[in-house]
């Protein structure tokens, strides 16, 4: 058989290759003419070239040569290698080419050459990196027939041979790899393009918009020079405006265009949008030009100015006013000929309602500074009769003292129904969500008014549907309206019997109240106007029974606040039927345990300090807080105790709100300022409305409590603000 033996490697032909490749030449190109140089200057018998597909992670032939008459036993288009195989893994790890023949000791390595017809091959990878290459290139002799043992005489150990085969592989290599750059780099200049193309047309689309918009909208629209405020550009309607066309508007200026008088405001304009970056409701006279008029017009307008990104140059919109202006200022003529008419018709009329105006205003400062005046020493009645209380009594005296209790407390509303409607009147009255229990509610309607009931030989009927318990809402204003309406259905009623009936009809959260009587009823002419304040059915009733006409007036106020509808049906000596309804949410029962006397052990020799100007208010809270246990140190004003603070720390301080000197609030606010170590400040107070609570928060107080002072409420907050040992 032939011998071929390479004595010297062809450098000469081999660079002539190189030159035909640059990274515009095909990848299969350039892998034929290595192939073909392969087998024709080194007289290889066969080679064969896979390529790395990532989907499937296997190396499959792509190109291959010298297998024409000699197809190897294995078709080329099944073979193929894993990246992870044993040859793959060897050439990764070490970098290098692999030499395998029919004598080596790698059987798995033998059999594959075998399979396809090498006895011998040399093996390399190319392209890529090293982690990942491209490809692998493999290159050998072959036995020629199966009775012919002999083989092609070719030594890849020869010295020479290997450093040709290793410089034409690097090149190769690199040759791949620039090919690869330059069509990823023509696929992604490719997407560029593509998304430049995208982005013009949509930019493009956009431009048409707006400039359609630019176009249509009444308002002008123009864009000046900052500097020399040229106009630059301006839509239709702007152009209509000034009666110019854009070519006519560019030659010209807005400060020429701007009428004499307007000129420095216009300037001044400039100058605010150059720091703040915009100007709103200019308004100022501009000269223009009307067809059909030589001179030029005068018009008023009102301009807003923004300043563009380039700092340079400022988008105006400007739209004429002049029939409005004038059109204002002939209403403001007529308005004001108009008022001087009735101003000397009704100058009269206008005095008089001055005089009434200062009286209600009058009435009002009375009646508000007479009901606070009134619930400071109803705090010391009430407060003693709770002391009373906590004293050994006998039934009778128990008797007494509920019935001075409940009486305390239906004079407490009526304080309240006096400022509730001036309240009501003004819009000022707020509405609470707390949980309240139903059912004690009503116990209470009837203790208080079980008296009345028995002494006029009336029965008082309660029926509360089963399973209503406790709900949330405002049981303050419930209670208002409650005590009102069975006051009033008793008041009328000299026989028979006065019904209360509450039930939730459609089992959510709907409560319906219902007090019928079997009085002497309401005339149905009387019946519109029942609700409206100071009402009464004749004037017979007011001399009979007493009343302000008040009540009712409130008790819709307060329904309708709370969400609800209240109504009347009545028939003259037959008797009234009151209904309303209320918005109330039903809530899981809680259990109230009562306080007990181990509290007074939980406060036993704390120290609290008492912020109180009324000698009766001192007496009465320093004894219920000496009854808790507590060592009690008195000031009289807001500057007192800030003095006594600043001398000694105390834990709780119950301060009152109104206070010669320094009021409750402010003293609040400077004992927060103060460094020393903060005490819980509980507000005690007559003004007992909502807004009174906000501006306590607001002061910086931790808590509220209400004249007349309820001892279950006082012992709840100082167990809240003495933290338990």
């Amino acid at each position: 058989m032939k011998e071929v033996l390479l004595v010297n490697p062809p450098y000469q032909q081999f660079y002539g290759l190189l030159k035909q490749w640059d990274e515009t030449t095909p990848i299969a190109e350039i892998s034929q003419n290595a192939i073909d140089f392969l087998l024709q200057q080194l007289s290889l018998q066969r080679v064969v070239i896979f390529i790395h597909n990532d989907k499937t992670g296997l190396f499959e032939v792509k190109y291959h040569g010298g297998f024409e008459e000699h197809p190897p036993q294995v078709p080329l288009q099944f073979v193929k290698l894993l990246l992870s195989g044993d040859i793959i893994d060897t050439l990764r790890t070490q970098d290098t080419h692999l030499v395998i023949d029919e004598s080596s000791d790698w059987p798995t390595a033998v059999k594959f050459i075998q399979s396809i017809g090498f006895t011998e091959a040399y093996f390399e990878l190319f392209g890529g990196d090293q982690e990942a290459p491209y490809g692998l290139i493999m290159a050998g002799n072959h036995r020629l027939s199966e009775s012919d043992s002999a083989t092609v005489e070719f030594e890849f150990s020869d010295q020479p041979l290997q450093t040709f085969l290793k410089l034409f592989m690097l090149n190769f290599s690199n040759s791949i790899n620039n090919a690869l750059f330059y069509r990823a780099w023509l696929q992604e200049k490719e997407r560029l393009n593509d998304n430049i193309r995208l982005r013009t047309q949509e930019l493009g689309h956009q431009k048409e918009y707006l400039e359609a918009i630019y176009q249509s909208v009444q308002e002008g629209i123009a864009v000046i020079d900052l500097q020399t405020t040229g106009f630059i550009d301006a839509n239709r309607a702007y152009c209509e405006l000034t009666g110019l066309t854009i070519a006519e508007l560019k030659l010209t200026s807005c400060l020429a265009l701007t009428d004499e008088d307007f000129k420095e405001i216009t300037l001044n304009a400039l100058e605010e949008v150059k720091l703040k970056g915009v100007v709103n409701n200019l308004i100022k006279s501009c000269q223009v030009k009307h067809p059909g008029n030589e001179e030029p017009q005068k018009i008023t307008v009102n301009m807003s100015m923004v300043l563009m990104k380039d700092k340079q140059q400022v988008l105006m919109t400007a739209s004429d006013i002049t029939a409005r202006i004038a059109m204002e200022n002939q209403l403001k003529e007529f308005a004001q000929g108009l008022e001087r008419k009735v101003e000397e018709r009704t100058a009269q009329l206008e005095d008089a309602l001055q005089k009434a105006n200062a009286a209600a205003k009058a009435k009002s400062d009375f009646l508000a500074t007479m009901s606070h005046e009134i619930r400071t020493p109803m705090n010391g009645v009430m407060g003693m009769t709770n002391l009373l209380f906590d004293t050994p009594l006998d039934k009778e005296q128990q008797h007494y003292l509920e019935v001075l209790q409940n009486s305390g407390k239906t004079l407490l509303n009526i304080i309240n129904d006096v400022l509730d409607f001036s309240k009501i009147d003004a819009g000022m009255l707020s509405m609470e969500k707390v949980a309240f229990s139903l059912p004690q509610l009503l116990s209470e309607v009837q203790k208080l008014y079980q008296p009345q009931a028995d002494e006029k030989g009336l029965e008082l009927k309660i029926s509360l549907e089963e399973g209503m318990e406790q709900y949330l809402g405002d049981p303050t204003r419930l209670r208002q309206v409650m005590f009102n309406l069975v006051s009033n259905a008793i008041k009328f009623t000299t026989r028979g019997q006065v019904a209360i009936t509450v039930r939730s009809p459609s089992k959510q959260d709907c409560v319906w109240f219902q007090i019928q009587d079997t009085g002497v009823g309401i005339p149905e002419s009387v019946l519109p106007r029942l609700f409206t304040p100071f009402t009464q059915a004749d004037a017979s009733i007011t001399r009979k029974f007493g009343g302000t006409g008040l009540g009712l007036a409130i008790c819709k106020k307060l329904v309708e606040l709370m969400g609800g509808e209240i109504s009347v049906s009545s028939q003259a000596n037959q008797g009234s039927i009151f209904e309303f309804s209320l918005p109330l949410i039903p809530i899981s029962p809680t259990n109230h345990q009562p306080f007990e006397r181990q509290a007074a052990e939980h406060f036993q020799n704390q120290s609290i300090l008492l912020v109180e100007d009324n000698k009766v208010n001192q007496l009465l809270a320093k004894k219920l807080l000496e009854k808790f246990g507590l060592n009690v140190t008195v000031a009289n004003d807001g500057v007192e105790a800030l003095e006594v603070l600043a001398q000694q720390p105390f834990k709780v301080v119950l301060m009152d709100m109104q206070m010669p000197r320094m009021d409750g609030l402010t003293a609040a606010r400077e004992i927060r300022k103060m460094a020393i170590p903060q005490p819980v400040i509980i507000a005690l107070t007559a003004n007992a409305f909502l807004e009174d609570r906000i501006a306590c928060k607001e002061a910086g107080m931790d808590d509220f409590i209400s004249k007349p002072i309820e001892i279950d409420v006082l012992k709840s907050a100082l167990t809240k603000a003495f933290p338990s040992r």
